[in-house]
C-alpha cells in the first residue's frame, strides 16, 4: 500500500496547534474537495426524496441524483488516485473544514449545503395557496399601472423588488426556485447563528436538521410570500446588535449596527410579520453583560431610523400617522372585514372566551410542530438545563411576549405565524445538541443519537412535504383554473370572486376582486345594481371578463355576504345578473367554473342575445 503523501487529501489531521488556539490552516484543496462532497451528499438526499414522488418532475430527481451520486463518485475516486486508499483519517480531514472554519461564515455555508436537499420542493405552479395567487397578481398590477397601489396600501417592497423581476424573466418556475434558495439560506443563517453560540460544528448541523423537522419551514419553499427570507434577516439583525454590544473599537461598532438596520429593515419589508423583530432585537440587548447596550440601541435603531425614512415618505403619505406601522393599509384591514371573516366565516375562534382560546392553542401546538418536530423541541427545552447562557433565557422572554400577542389579540393559529418561534427553537435545539457532545461519555453518545434522530425527521419531512406538493399541483391542474385562464385571449383584466386562482398557472392575468378595486366599485359589483353601473367600473378598470368560481354557493354567496350583508345590507347577486346580462357572452364552463366575456370597448351598445361567444 502506497504511504506517500496525498495531493488532493491529506491522510491525517493537521496543524493540531491551530486546533488548540481554535484556528486552523489555511484553505487548501482539501476543503474545496469536503464543501464539493457535502454538497453533493445534500443533492443526493434531495433525489432520494423524490423517489417515488410525481413522474412530471423525473427530470429533477434524475438531475438530483445524477449530480449527487457523480460527484461523490468523482470525489471517492480523486481520493484514492491522490492517497492510494480511503480510510476514517481520511474523513476526519474532510470534516476539518467545519470543525474549524477559517472564518465563522463559512459556517453560513455549511447550513446551506446541509440543506440542498430541499431542493427537492421546486414547483413550476403555484400549488393552491390564495395568499401566493394574491402576490402575484399584485406585482403583476404594479408593473402593469405603477406604484401606486404600493403607495395606497402600504404594501411590503421586496417581493415586488425581487419576484417581480423574477417573474418577468422566468414566469412562476424562477420565482419558485428563488423561494427554495431562501429557505436553504434560512438554514445557512441558523447554522452561522448557531455555531456562533456554541462554536460547535455538531450543534450547527443538529440546529440545521432540527430547523428541516419542522413542515412549516420546509413549506414556506413553495409558497410565495417571503417568510423565509424575513426570517433570516431578521436573526441576521437581531444577532449583529447583539454582537455589536461585543465591540470595543467605535468602527466596529458602527459597522455592527449598520449591518443590523438593514437586515432589521429588509426583514419588515419582506413580510409584515417581520415587525416582531423590531421588539426582539432590544428585548435581546437585555440579556447582554456588556455595559453598552444602550448605546448599541440607539446606534441601531438610529441607523433603521435614517434607512427607514423611504417607508415612512410612504406610510404618511396615506392617512398620516393612523395606520404608519401597517404594511397592509386596505378597506379589508381598515373596516375589520377580514375579522369578520376569520370570526364568521371561517370560525378561527378569534372571539372565543380566554379559556376556549387557550385550550385550543394547547391543542393547536402539535399541529404547529409537526409530529417530526416534537424531538427538536424537546432538545430546545432542554437547552435550558444544560447550557446557562443568558441569550437562552431571551429565548424564553420572547416565546412568552409572543405568546402574550397571540392571546391577547387571538390570532389565528397557523403554523406560519409561528416560525419565529420553530426557527428560535431550531437554534436552541443546536446548541443542546453540542452541550451533550462537548460533555463527553455517555451525553456524547446522546448527542450524536440526537443528530441521527434528527436527520430521520428532516429527511420524513421532506418526503411527506413532497409529496404534499405533488398531490396539490395535481389538485390544481385536475381542476378548472388552468382551462379557465387559457380561455383568456386579451390583455384586459378579469373580475370575480377569487379570480385570482387563475394565477396558479397563469401569472399573466390580470385578476380583481377583493383587492385594485375600491370599496365601493367591488361592492357594486358583487351586488349588480345595473349592467350599467358594473360596466362603467370594468371598463374604467380595463376589465373584459368576468368569473364566477367553482362552488359558487360556498366561494360567492357564503362567503361575501358574510361582510356584506352586516355593514351595507346587500346579498351578492353578480353570479346570476352576469348570466342574464345582454352585455356578455358565456366563454365556457369547467367544472362549475363558468367565464364571461364583455363586449368591446368599440362596441359599446352591442347585445348578443344568444349569450354564447362569437368566434
Amino acid at each position: 500500500m502506497s504511504t506517500r503523501a496525498p495531493r488532493g487529501i491529506e491522510a491525517e489531521p493537521r496543524h493540531t496547534g491551530y486546533r488548540a488556539a481554535g484556528e486552523r490552516a489555511p484553505s487548501s484543496a482539501n476543503d474545496k474537495l469536503a464543501i464539493v462532497a457535502l454538497a453533493c451528499v445534500g443533492l443526493t438526499l434531495g433525489g432520494a426524496a423524490r423517489l417515488g414522488a410525481s413522474s412530471g418532475y423525473s427530470w429533477l430527481t434524475s438531475g438530483l441524483l445524477a449530480i449527487g451520486l457523480g460527484g461523490l463518485a468523482a470525489v471517492l475516486g480523486w481520493v484514492r488516485v491522490s492517497a492510494g486508499s480511503f480510510s476514517r483519517s481520511h474523513v476526519l480531514s474532510m470534516t476539518e473544514v467545519w470543525r474549524y472554519p477559517e472564518r465563522s461564515r463559512r459556517m453560513f455555508l455549511f447550513g446551506c449545503l446541509v440543506a440542498l436537499p430541499v431542493l427537492a420542493l421546486h414547483t413550476r405552479f403555484l400549488l393552491g395557496d390564495a395568499d401566493s395567487a394574491r402576490l402575484v397578481a399584485s406585482t403583476l398590477y404594479v408593473q402593469r399601472f405603477g406604484v401606486r397601489y404600493l403607495i395606497e396600501t402600504q404594501e411590503v417592497l421586496l417581493p415586488h423588488l425581487v419576484l417581480g423581476p423574477l417573474m418577468t424573466l422566468g414566469g412562476i418556475t424562477l420565482v419558485k426556485a428563488f423561494l427554495v434558495l431562501s429557505v436553504i439560506g434560512l438554514a445557512g443563517t441558523v447554522s452561522y447563528i448557531t455555531w456562533q453560540a456554541s462554536r460547535s460544528a455538531a450543534a450547527a448541523l443538529a440546529g440545521v436538521l432540527a430547523l428541516l423537522s419542522f413542515g412549516a419551514i420546509d413549506e414556506r419553499a413553495m409558497l410565495l410570500p417571503m417568510y423565509a427570507s424575513m426570517l433570516a434577516f431578521g436573526f441576521l439583525g437581531s444577532y449583529f446588535m447583539y454582537r455589536g454590544a461585543d465591540q470595543s473599537h467605535r468602527p466596529d461598532r458602527i459597522r455592527y449596527a449598520v449591518f443590523a438596520a438593514v437586515c432589521l429593515l429588509l426583514c419588515i419589508e419582506s413580510h409584515q410579520v417581520g415587525q416582531l423583530f423590531l421588539i426582539a432585537a432590544p428585548i435581546l440587548l437585555i440579556f447582554h453583560r456588556s455595559g453598552h447596550r444602550a448605546r448599541t440601541f440607539l446606534r441601531t435603531y438610529g441607523a433603521f431610523a435614517l434607512f427607514y425614512l423611504p417607508r415612512a415618505a410612504i406610510n404618511l403619505t396615506e392617512g398620516g400617522f393612523s395606520h404608519f406601522f401597517t404594511n397592509r393599509d386596505d378597506y379589508w384591514i381598515t373596516q375589520g372585514h377580514l375579522v369578520e371573516l376569520q370570526t364568521r366565516f371561517w370560525r378561527l375562534g378569534n372571539d372565543s372566551p380566554l379559556g376556549q382560546y387557550i385550550s385550543k392553542s394547547a391543542e393547536s401546538i402539535f399541529h404547529i410542530v409537526g409530529w417530526p418536530g416534537i424531538l427538536a423541541v424537546v432538545l430546545a427545552v432542554a437547552a435550558f438545563f444544560l447550557e446557562r447562557r443568558r441569550i437562552l433565557w431571551f429565548g424564553l422572554t420572547f416565546a412568552l411576549f409572543f405568546a402574550v400577542i397571540v392571546v391577547g389579540r387571538r390570532l389565528p393559529l397557523y403554523p406560519r405565524y409561528f416560525s419565529q418561534l420553530l426557527v428560535g427553537g431550531a437554534i436552541a435545539a443546536g446548541v443542546a445538541v453540542g452541550a451533550l457532545i462537548q460533555r463527553g461519555g455517555l451525553y456524547r453518545v446522546l448527542g450524536a443519537l440526537s443528530i441521527v434522530l434528527l436527520g430521520s425527521t428532516a429527511m420524513a419531512t421532506l418526503t411527506m412535504q413532497v409529496n404534499a406538493a405533488d398531490e396539490r399541483e395535481a389538485q390544481v391542474l385536475r381542476g378548472p383554473y388552468p382551462q379557465v385562464a387559457a380561455a383568456v385571449n386579451d390583455d384586459r383584466g378579469v373580475v370575480g370572486a377569487r379570480s385570482t386562482y387563475l394565477n396558479f398557472t397563469r401569472p399573466d392575468v390580470l385578476t380583481y376582486g377583493g383587492q385594485f378595486l375600491t370599496r365601493s366599485e367591488f361592492v357594486t359589483f358583487l351586488t349588480w345594481p345595473s349592467d350599467r353601473a358594473v360596466i362603467d367600473i370594468m371598463r374604467n378598470r380595463e376589465i373584459g371578463w368576468v368569473i364566477v368560481p367553482q362552488r359558487a354557493r360556498r366561494w360567492v354567496y357564503r362567503y361575501h355576504n358574510t361582510w356584506l350583508i352586516p355593514n351595507y345590507g346587500r346579498k351578492v347577486v353578480y353570479p346570476r345578473a352576469v348570466r342574464r346580462s345582454p352585455f356578455f357572452c358565456h366563454v365556457l364552463t369547467e367544472q362549475g367554473a363558468e367565464l364571461y366575456k364583455l363586449s368591446p370597448p368599440d362596441d359599446d351598445e352591442r347585445v348578443m342575445p344568444n349569450r354564447e361567444c362569437p368566434d
